[in-house]
């Protein structure tokens, strides 16, 4: 399978065990295609600038509906062995979207 491939079962999965544990989740895939209006609408003030200069998206974006708030959640998906790059890559897109969340 392709990396591109995981992207619907993982994104099912975390939405799934997520919705366990808190009320209101909202996930989606944003590295074949943008993201959402409803997505975008949950970065907060001063961090949507990051779409105008990233050329690659978190594989998965999304957030959990708090009473007053939403936190945000970054998803990196990779179909081989980790590496530190890659490890790297998603912390810096949790950073560059200041989610509270990232996978």
């Amino acid at each position: 399978m392709a990396e591109r491939d995981w992207y619907g079962p993982v994104e099912a999965k975390l939405g799934e065990q997520l919705f366990g544990v808190v009320d209101n989740v909202y996930l989606e895939t944003g590295a074949t295609k943008s993201f959402s209006e409803r997505v975008k609408a949950a970065i907060p003030a001063g961090r949507e600038i990051v779409f105008s200069f990233l050329s690659r998206r978190p594989d998965i974006l999304g957030y959990v509906n708090r009473e007053y708030s939403k936190d945000l959640i970054t998803v990196e998906v990779k179909e081989k062995s980790l590496t530190i790059e890659d490890i790297y890559q998603a912390k810096m897109y949790k950073e560059v979207f200041g989610a509270r969340y990232g996978f």
